[in-house]
């Protein structure tokens, strides 16, 4: 629930583009984004109804854009 809350945060056209800052040094750090191994369980099972895996690949896409461009 807290990467779909980064997303969110982080997406948001009135922030800074999806790259590493303050906040998002925790979104790609260690236990974040990429401890995720992309089997898609946490949106199956979220009670809420919310694609978390869909948010952690955008949030890994604009992490890999920041790092190549």
């Amino acid at each position: 629930m807290q990467l779909v809350r980064a997303f969110n945060v982080l997406a948001d056209e009135r922030e800074q583009p999806l790259g590493v800052d303050a906040r998002g040094g925790e979104v790609y750090g260690r236990h974040g984004v990429w401890r995720c191994h992309g089997i898609g369980e946490c949106t199956r099972v979220c009670p809420k109804g919310l694609d978390p895996s869909l948010a952690i690949r955008r949030l890994k896409r604009g992490a890999l854009q920041t790092a190549f461009s």
